[in-house]
């Protein structure tokens, strides 16, 4: 079963290839991984993914601060660097989505065995 949890320093490298690779596709993953390399705006937060064992599938980066509003201290936090490679994504979903696009083309009896167990008799 899939695991959140914060991204241990091993798996530094892991993290920051899916990241560039999300928000970067036509770069490719990063074949040579410098830890010299991540801009600081990068290194602020903490890093948390979603683990399948050893895989990582997901990554986030959850960002912990403090702002004054009118007057007040106030606790916030912040989410960035979601990401996940479309590996992970069952193989299924290709085939709902197809069966979603032949429905837009035509009626409900084009949607086929992908959704026959949902769609009333």
């Amino acid at each position: 079963m899939p695991e959140f949890h914060a991204v241990p320093d091993d798996d530094r490298e892991a993290f920051h290839s899916l990241v560039s690779y999300a928000f970067r596709p036509e770069a490719g993953p990063v074949k040579d991984f410098d830890p010299k390399d991540v801009p600081t705006p990068a290194t602020v937060g903490t890093r948390y993914g979603l683990y399948d064992g050893d895989d990582l599938l997901t990554t986030s980066k959850h960002i912990d601060f403090r702002t004054r509003i009118r007057g007040d201290f106030h606790d916030l936090h912040g989410l960035s660097a979601v990401a996940s490679l479309p590996e992970p994504v069952p193989d299924f979903v290709g085939d709902i989505l197809g069966s979603v696009r032949s429905f837009l083309d035509g009626g409900v009896e084009k949607l086929g065995a992908v959704v026959d167990h949902v769609t009333p008799e």
